[in-house]
């Protein structure tokens, strides 16, 4: 399988986990919370296999002119920013697997997690 095919796999199992993820009255809080952990492998590995073009967009953001790849690079800031906050949310909220560090006002962070976990996945349809 060619490298392109690859990542686009990994860009279309990425978005299918997310939206498993999103139905959280079928999976229940526990499969909800490890499958959230589990994001991070392959979340990993995509990050990995674009690495160069990662690394070659950076270096070059505030030195060329404005283009597709900068629009890109953009995308994927804000995609790595509603996966952080995402998890760090869930982490607040867990029942289940962090239960010892929830956060005491669990309402502001469902909100958070709710908002962080829809609007990534915006961002992630932009993406593909």
């Amino acid at each position: 399988m060619k490298k392109t095919a690859v990542k686009l796999s990994i860009d279309i199992f990425m978005t299918a986990l997310w939206l498993a993820l999103m139905t959280y009255d079928l999976t229940g809080s526990m499969w909800h919370e490890i499958l959230g952990i589990g994001m991070l492998v392959p979340l990993f590995f995509h990050l990995f296999l674009n690495r160069k073009w990662i690394s070659g967009v950076t270096g070059k953001l505030f030195k060329s002119k404005f283009s597709v790849n900068t629009v890109r690079w953009i995308c994927d800031v804000f995609m790595l920013i509603g996966y952080v906050l995402t998890a760090v949310s869930g982490i607040a909220i867990s029942k289940e697997l962090f239960w010892q560090l929830r956060a005491n006002n669990i309402d502001l962070w469902y909100i958070v997690h709710a908002w962080a976990a829809y609007l990534t996945l915006a961002v992630m349809g932009v993406h593909i």
